[in-house]
């Protein structure tokens, strides 16, 4: 197996605005990864109620 890395610097991917005061900035994509994960950051104010969760079964993990 090939491995192949790469680094996002702390303000690269692409940002989603998602709401005033929220965005989401999407680090990696299932195309960068082979499918394996995807991973974002979000940027909420202070008190916001957010839907952060962990799923894992056999085959993906993701928080959201």
């Amino acid at each position: 197996m090939d491995a192949k890395g790469f680094v996002v610097p702390p303000d690269g991917g692409s940002v989603l605005s998602l709401a005033p005061g929220r965005a989401a900035a999407l680090k990696l994509l299932g195309g960068e990864t082979g499918e394996s994960i995807m991973l974002f950051e979000e940027t909420a104010p202070a008190g916001t109620d957010t839907t952060f969760h962990l799923t894992v079964t056999a085959t993906r993990w993701r928080t959201c």
